[in-house]
């Protein structure tokens, strides 16, 4: 059965210190891959369905904006560049 993997890690025993400004030097340093997917077949990488037992949320509609972001925000999209138009440049 083909599977993917994660791999998170923490720093034990240490801080992130000063170079991350004096409200993050405490903190410890944490990694997290991006995930590796395992064919153990070789008929192409075929998802298990297992969610962890946490839904995945499908919207109705696309959130994203023309910029990327999709989080509320307060500037206005009215003058953003039409995105079929052809950017120019210098």
């Amino acid at each position: 059965r083909d599977t993917h993997l994660v791999e998170a890690t923490i720093g034990e025993g240490s801080n992130l210190g000063l170079e991350k400004g004096p409200d993050h030097a405490q903190r410890r340093p944490i990694a997290v891959t991006n995930p590796i997917f395992v064919d153990v077949d070789g008929g192409g990488f075929k998802p298990n369905g297992d969610l962890l037992g946490v839904p995945l949320h499908h919207p109705t509609k696309p959130t994203l904006h023309r910029h990327g972001h999709s989080h509320p925000h307060g500037h206005d999209h009215a003058d953003d560049p039409d995105p079929s138009t052809p950017a120019t440049g210098d």
